[in-house]
């Protein structure tokens, strides 16, 4: 099972609400980086929509998808998605509830809501052109949240000798502007090793019987300094992979977790490159990793 992204303190807030709670991380987890794209495009030559039967991929949805692949998401099949009975806000094609319920359906950990009109503005005086107005709105939604990444808009113009041409370049001039707006607030919500200027190093936890060992490992990397984020990447009956971004080499990162005091048990940390292992060895029971 793959589970999110989390900033350090967050991941081990929740690994001490899991254990106080008994709630199961593996329930509460999806892909960490999953979209569902969910586009309406209109115009009088026609509609685009990704998802439902009769969904169509064309240009406007090749366009938004770029910045969320460029940063390490993959889109979700929404062939089989049918939105709930509802009203949406002008200029989407759904209401946030809505985009959210499909999602969770999906299996995604965001969505992305799309809606682009174009309307036709007249001949350009002088010419034998004709232009359009295309209006977009883009909405960016975290599922288990709700969290509203991004919300943006814009207008833009498109001139042709022909209304397809002139739909076209007024829609892509739109998808282009926002393409590129959106890739700051996903970045800044998700942020890369590369982007941080730190390397990524794989900790396995064996022997991950409950939180609170996990919990003192983590706290034990909060205290120290160069360690940017830790992204939970799997979660087994008794083992955890995280993904831990550093400024420090492995071997810092060795000698700061064979401090870590494990309440009635043992560590033993061992490396390889940028992996790292810790086996934990446990007197007794603690709290167990459900998984429902």
């Amino acid at each position: 099972m793959r589970l999110p992204s989390f900033g350090l303190c967050a991941l081990i807030a929740l690994c001490l609400t899991l254990l106080a709670s008994g709630t199961a991380l593996a329930e509460t987890a999806a892909n960490p980086r999953s979209a569902v794209l969910l586009l309406k495009a209109s115009s009088g030559q026609g509609t685009e929509t990704s998802f439902g039967r009769g969904h169509t991929v064309g240009s406007a949805s090749r366009a938004i998808r770029e910045p969320f692949e460029a940063a390490g998401f993959k889109f979700l099949a929404t062939d089989n998605l049918t939105p709930p009975v509802g009203d949406a806000p002008s200029g989407l094609p759904l209401s946030d509830s809505a985009a959210l319920h499909m999602a969770r359906e999906a299996g995604a950990s965001i969505c992305v809501v799309v809606g682009i009109t174009a309307k036709a503005k007249g001949k350009i005086r002088a010419t034998k052109l004709v232009s359009h107005e295309a209006k977009l709105r883009l909405r960016v939604l975290v599922v288990g949240s709700g969290e509203v990444v991004a919300n943006l808009s814009a207008s833009r113009f498109g001139y042709g000798p022909s209304t397809s041409q002139s739909v076209s370049a007024a829609m892509a001039s739109a998808l282009a502007a926002v393409a590129k707006e959106v890739a700051s607030p996903l970045r800044k919500r998700w942020p890369t090793p590369s982007a941080s200027g730190a390397s990524a190093i794989s900790l396995t936890i064996n022997g991950a019987t409950g939180w609170r060992p996990i919990a003192s490992i983590l706290k034990q990397l909060a205290a120290s300094k160069g360690i940017k984020f830790v992204h939970a990447l799997e979660i087994g009956s008794s083992q955890v992979r995280l993904s831990v971004s550093s400024a420090m080499s492995a071997g810092s990162l060795v000698s700061i977790l064979r401090r870590t005091r494990i309440a009635n048990g043992t560590l033993s940390v061992v490396t390889s490159g940028n992996t790292i292992t810790v086996s934990l060895r446990m007197a007794v029971a603690t709290s167990p990793i459900n998984h429902g």
